[in-house]
This record gives C-alpha cells, structure tokens and sequence, in this order.
C-alpha cells in the first residue's frame, strides 16, 4: 500500500496532463493544466504524508539520541 501511495501523485500529475495540455479551458485566465497542476499540490503531501506513516517511521526514531 505504501508504494501506492507513493507512485499516486506521479499519475496524478503527468497522465492527465497528456489530455489537458491542449486544453483550451481557461479559468481566470490560466489554463486548466494549470490550475490541475496546482490542486496536486497538497494532494501529493497527503499522500506522502500517508505513506510515512503506513510505514511506521516517526521523526523521533530518526534522531540520533545526544
């Protein structure tokens, strides 16, 4: 599950882009490649941040103790 969610926003960024760069559709005067591009955004810190968990890594088990 965890390599799902880390392979996701790779789909979710470039596969459609395929079909949205010749997309006449603007929305405030930017194309909706764009505006595409942008919601991915926090969508690939989720699933970023999904995974991490899912893999049972916390910051602290990082931290080399002083």
């Amino acid at each position: 599950m965890t390599n799902i969610l880390i392979i996701l926003p790779f789909g979710l960024y470039f596969i459609p882009l395929l079909f949205l760069e010749r997309s006449a559709i603007t929305w405030w005067g930017l194309p909706l490649a764009v505006w595409w591009m942008l919601g991915c955004i926090p969508l690939t810190s989720l699933c970023l941040l999904f995974a991490w968990r899912r893999s049972g890594c916390t910051a602290d088990a990082e931290r080399p103790s002083p």
